[in-house]
């Protein structure tokens, strides 16, 4: 029996030990006030966190990227308030339950069985909760959901028995609670003792909320403070020390605490339940703690983090002691210039009364002079060193300049360009000339906005004033470099007065943003005017002449119907069942009497665009069709020569369908294949991530009629005329695009087939 109590005693005390090392404090590299800009070193020292895992807090706000032992900062302010907490990579927490008086669970049987109306207390000191409401023989209603929860509802609340009520004092109340949603009803009542003047918490417009004496007072400040989420699991705890009420919500604070006085008036409390009759609608209630003393927030942790795995939660951190930062202002170093900043005619001041003064010009200390004040003697940049107490600081240089006399009677800089000897001549042919004789602009230049800006071309150009000469040239310079470490240039004109110029830009990359400035040049040289930037649009497909567009992410992924679109409502029906993928890119796979049939009878064409992307799966023997139109009519369309080489017939004439273009079709891997067709010749596109090559037939070309289009087939033998492979899109036009056109419809359509 002995050896049994000594057992006991020792697991009672290791286990004791072990709930007190756990801690986090944290201590600060400043002693007492430091001066704004010092560097302050944080360090953190955990006491039995295995492989802790850091967040520093500034303000109760997590500061980005501080994770680590330590945190370092030259930027604090006076009052700020730092904190760190320690989270371990293994978490292993067990209740507190010194002086605990009240624990009812509903995730332990022996708290409640899942039926009935009385919530054990687990404490064995008979602080248990009666249930009552109408409609619930067997109490307030059960949920198994993570162990278990009580629900409660209109009319269906508890009440909680509390022997030595500890709500004078020091105390805890922690529950774990479902949110509900506050779009239900913005007030669900979670606790009340002794009516409305007594002490109430409520869940009020997705928020925890206090009153304590006065009805609803907010005695706890939540404002700015995050929604609880509808359906998510929370603890929420209150904590009275002395006569401060304090809120977290999980383990962390929720807003400001409040003063309180007194206590409640003697009264069983309600869970669930309000002072006027109000309820907890939909309300859950999985566990409820009640101790008659001040937990910490480090036990409050150790408790959220017992319940953790249990709800789904994510564990949290050791919280470690919070240090308030003591800084003291750096002194104003601004200097005032009292000038035209000329040497001997300037003077120099900044904030008077300080310790001391040391002035420099140019990086070197101007020995004797130790005052507020100076009065420069030569050019070169000033700034000064001022010291308050402890505190230093450095002032911005301020230029202060050797100096002429102008054509108006003022010492300007002789380093300034544009003070004139005189204002005759030049300066109204759009020169002058400087004080030390070099020649410079007084022609005033402005960029032009860009306008009309399509996807590929834009408008520029510059507005000319203030001279009555001529510049030599005027144009623009374009990048999509800010800085135009690269740029092009175009001249817009030559001999120009004063005016507007500008000039239309082509070859622009699409949904590109570019720069531009405009230039002039005369006798001085070139000058540049203000820099604008524009956005040129995003590339759109061609619609004009559009007859058809199937595209396989217009396919619904069942039936027989392929949806046209383009606005000519040419739906296609497939048959054989060719197969359908729906991943991305989506295709049909094509073989043997599997195709697409155009519905429309296009009645003639003079010229035409074949388009289509496709994947052969092998290559093909000769004259498989992709875009077919055959009977009654000749054949017209896009198909294969041999060797899987872009081949095409037009009205069935043996100088289209014998032409070889040489340009062969990958196998297994995606290209876009074109075949454009004008009176007098066709050209060939095969179209891949490595570039766009061409091939071009110069023979004449009749007008067709009666077009309908077989989709990855030839109808004079659906058996050995089918593509075999995958087919994403085809197209058809009534006219012949251009290069530029082809460019666009790949460029606009390659990133879904993963070029």
């Amino acid at each position: 029996m002995k050896i049994q109590k000594l057992l006991i005693l020792f697991i009672f005390v290791a286990f004791c030990n072990y709930i007190k090392a756990q801690s986090l404090s944290i201590t600060s590299s400043a002693s007492g006030a430091v001066c704004a800009g010092t560097n302050i070193t944080f360090t953190a020292v955990a006491s039995n966190i295995s492989s802790p895992t850091y967040q520093w807090y500034k303000n109760n706000i997590a500061i980005e990227g501080a994770t680590s032992a330590t945190y370092s900062s030259t930027t604090l302010n006076n009052s700020d308030q730092i904190y760190a907490t320690a989270t371990p990579a293994v978490v292993t927490a067990s209740l507190i339950t010194n002086n605990l008086i009240s624990n009812v669970d509903a995730g332990n049987r022996s708290s409640y069985t899942g039926t009935g109306g009385t919530w054990t207390d687990l404490t064995g000191k008979g602080n248990k909760v009666t249930f009552s409401g109408s409609g619930y023989s067997t109490g307030a209603g059960f949920s198994s959901v993570n162990g278990g929860g009580i629900l409660f509802n209109t009319s269906k609340y508890g009440t909680h028995t509390v022997t030595s009520p500890p709500f004078s004092g020091d105390f805890t109340w922690s529950t774990i609670l479902k949110a509900p949603d506050p779009t239900t009803n913005g007030w669900d009542f979670i606790y009340n003792i002794g009516g409305y003047n007594g002490f109430n918490i409520g869940l009020i417009s997705g928020q925890p909320r206090v009153s304590w004496g006065t009805w609803f007072t907010d005695n706890i400040n939540v404002s700015g403070e995050a929604l609880m989420i509808a359906g998510n699991y929370y603890m929420l705890t209150f904590v009275r020390s002395g006569n401060t009420l304090s809120c977290y919500l999980q383990a962390n604070r929720y807003g400001t605490s409040g003063t309180v006085l007194g206590g409640p008036p003697t009264h069983s409390p309600f869970i669930g339940r309000g002072p006027g009759g109000e309820w907890w609608e939909n309300g859950m209630m999985n566990v409820l703690l009640l101790y008659n003393r001040a937990l910490s927030q480090t036990e409050i942790t150790q408790n959220y983090n017992t319940y953790a795995s249990r709800f789904g939660l994510a564990a949290a951190g050791i919280s470690s002691n919070t240090i308030s930062t003591t800084i003291s202002p750096a002194p104003s170093s601004t200097i005032n210039m009292n000038g035209d900043g000329c040497m001997n005619k300037t003077s120099l001041t900044t904030t008077s009364g300080l310790t001391s003064y040391v002035w420099y010009k140019d990086n070197v200390m101007i020995s004797g002079i130790t005052t507020n004040s100076i009065i420069p003697n030569a050019s070169g940049d000033y700034y000064v060193i001022v010291t308050n107490g402890t505190c230093t600081s450095t002032s911005t240089a301020t230029t202060i300049y050797t100096c002429g006399i102008n054509a108006d009677g003022k010492a300007v800089s002789i380093a300034n360009i544009s003070s004139l000897i005189s204002r005759e001549g030049g300066a109204y042919l759009g020169t002058a000339k400087d004080i030390s004789g070099k020649i410079f602009n007084t022609t005033s230049l402005t960029t032009l906005g860009a306008a009309t800006i399509g996807s590929t071309s834009a408008i520029l150009g510059g507005v000319i004033t203030g001279t009555n000469g001529r510049s030599s040239e005027i144009g623009v310079v374009y990048s999509t470099d800010i800085n135009f470490g690269t740029f092009l240039t175009t001249s817009i004109s030559t001999n120009v007065a004063a005016g507007t110029y500008s000039a239309s830009i082509s070859g622009l990359a699409s949904s590109t943003t570019y720069y531009t400035k405009s230039y002039i040049k005369n006798s001085a040289g070139t000058i540049y005017g203000n820099v604008v930037n524009f956005a040129t649009a995003a590339q759109t497909l061609v619609t004009n002449g559009l007859l058809l567009y199937l595209n396989a992410n217009s396919y619904s992924g069942s039936g027989t119907s392929w949806s046209d679109l383009s606005t000519q409502n040419n739906n296609a029906t497939l048959s054989g069942n060719p197969t359908f993928s729906s991943t991305s890119p989506k295709s049909f796979t094509l073989a043997s009497n599997k195709y697409a049939l155009s519905s429309n009878t296009i009645s003639s064409i003079t010229s035409g665009t074949f388009i289509a992307w496709i994947n052969p799966s092998q290559t093909q023997s000769g004259y498989q069709g992709i875009i077919v139109s055959r009977g009654p009519s000749p054949a017209t369309g896009l198909n294969f020569f041999y060797n899987n080489s872009i081949g095409y017939t037009w009205n069935d004439t043996e100088s289209s369908w014998s032409w070889n273009s040489n340009l062969q079709v990958p196998i297994n891997q995606w290209s876009m294949v074109a075949i454009t067709v004008t009176s007098t010749s066709a050209t060939a596109y095969l179209c891949k991530a490595s570039g766009i090559t061409t091939a071009v037939n110069n023979v004449a070309h009749a007008t067709v009629s009666n077009l309908k289009f077989y989709i990855g087939n030839d109808p004079i033998d659906l058996n050995n005329r089918a593509m075999i492979g995958k087919i994403g899109t085809a197209m058809v036009y009534s006219t012949a695009l251009s290069l530029q056109d082809i460019t666009s419809v790949f460029n606009i359509q390659k990133a879904s087939f993963g070029l």
